[in-house]
């Protein structure tokens, strides 16, 4: 039986696994602030989560690459 048709069958697993997963996240989020800086973590997490949104709609990926074509040559100078 695979994970996902034994998480079907029983809510009390998925409810104790989406506990631990948001446990285990919440740490390591929190380790990753106590020995980096919280902006540091903010921006990546942002960073994820657009990464995350563009890899999700090829439109958002194509303005992406059009915004970072058209702002690059700004940021050598």
């Amino acid at each position: 039986m695979q994970l996902d048709e034994r998480l079907a069958g029983n809510q009390t697993l998925a409810i104790v696994l989406a506990l631990c997963l948001g446990v285990a996240l919440a740490l390591g989020f929190a380790a990753l602030v106590a020995f980096t800086s919280p902006i540091i973590v903010i921006a990546a997490m942002v960073a994820l989560g657009a990464s995350a949104i563009i890899l999700s709609n090829i439109e958002y990926g194509l303005y992406t690459l059009i915004g970072i074509a058209a702002l690059l040559p700004f940021a050598s100078v």
